[in-house]
C-alpha cells in the first residue's frame, strides 16, 4: 500500500473460494491493529511492531497456497498467514479446509480494488490416463499453479520428454505437449521357433521381454552351439546375432558294443 505508519489507510484482503466469500482481513496503519471479519469484532493490536513494505509503486505481492494454508506477502514481508481450520467457531470462519482459497481480493482504501485468482489445474486425470501418463508424486487437492508434479508412463510404455510438469496459470501443464508415452516393443512368440532350432535359454526371461534385454542361450542336450551365446531383443522384435547361431547335432560313435 501507499500508506505510512500512523496514517489512516487500511489494507484489506478478502478471501474467496472459487465462488464463495470466506472472510476479510483488515490491517490499520494508525495503530498497527488488525481485524478478521467473522473472527474479531473489533481491531486488535499486534503484539509487536510490524515491518512496513516499500512505499510507492515499487511493491510486489506474493501469494502462495498449500492444502493447509495461504500466505500473502509484499516485497518478501509476510502480511497474512491464513490457516484453514478443522474446527467450527460460530464467531469465526466455518470449516474451510475443503474450500481452499482460490481468490484474493485487495480492497485497499488508497488503491484500486484488484483480484488475484489462485488458479488450479483440475480434471486432467482422465486426459493423462488416455495418454498413459501417470504421476509418481502425491498430487495435492486443489493442485495450485506453480506446483510441480513428477510423472512417468504406465507399465509397458516408454516416456519421451521431461519427467516433471508444472501447473500453469492457464490451468495447463508446462512441457506436456513435448511428452509422449509410446508402447515399448517386446520380443514375443519366439519360444516355438527356438525350440525348432534346438535353442534353449539359460536365464530366466522376463515377461514381457523388452527391447534391449540380453538373454543367455545354449543348445538342447546332444546339440552343439555355433555362434555367440547371448542374444539381445532389438527394436524390430528380432534378436541380435540370431542368424549366426546354429545348434547342430553332435556326432557320436554308437552301435559299437555289439
Amino acid at each position: 500500500t501507499d500508506g505510512t505508519e500512523g496514517g489512516d489507510d487500511i489494507v484489506c484482503f478478502s478471501l474467496f473460494t472459487q465462488d464463495t466469500f470466506i472472510t476479510s482481513y483488515f490491517w490499520r496503519f494508525v495503530d498497527w491493529a488488525y481485524k478478521i471479519d467473522r473472527c474479531t469484532p473489533t481491531y486488535t493490536l499486534f503484539l509487536s511492531s510490524v515491518p512496513i513494505a516499500t512505499a510507492g509503486n515499487n511493491r510486489t505481492w506474493e501469494v502462495t497456497a498449500t492444502e493447509t494454508d495461504l500466505r500473502i506477502g509484499c516485497n518478501s514481508v509476510e502480511v497474512l498467514h491464513f490457516v484453514y481450520t478443522d474446527t467450527y467457531n460460530s464467531q469465526c470462519v466455518t470449516n474451510v479446509k475443503d474450500k481452499a482459497v482460490a481468490k484474493v481480493r485487495f480492497c485497499n482504501s488508497d488503491t484500486a480494488t484488484k483480484e488475484f485468482y489462485l488458479v488450479v489445474c483440475e480434471g486432467f486425470e482422465a486426459t493423462w490416463k488416455e495418454k498413459n501418463i501417470e504421476n509418481t508424486t502425491v498430487i495435492p487437492s486443489p493442485l495450485m499453479t506453480g506446483t510441480e508434479v513428477s510423472i512417468t508412463c504406465s507399465p509397458g510404455y516408454e516416456l519421451t520428454g521431461p519427467d516433471t510438469v508444472t501447473c500453469l496459470q492457464n490451468t495447463t501443464f508446462s512441457g506436456l505437449e513435448n511428452i509422449s508415452c509410446t508402447k515399448e516393443l517386446v520380443c514375443e512368440g519366439f519360444e516355438a521357433t527356438w525350440k525348432e532350432k534346438n535353442i534353449e535359454n539359460t536365464t530366466v526371461i522376463p515377461s514381457p521381454l523388452m527391447t534391449g534385454t540380453e538373454v543367455s542361450i545354449t543348445c538342447s542336450p546332444g546339440y552343439e552351439l555355433t555362434g555367440p551365446d547371448t542374444v539381445t531383443c532389438l527394436q524390430n522384435t528380432t534378436f541380435s546375432g540370431l542368424e549366426n547361431i546354429s545348434c547342430t547335432k553332435e556326432l557320436v560313435c554308437e552301435g559299437f558294443e555289439a
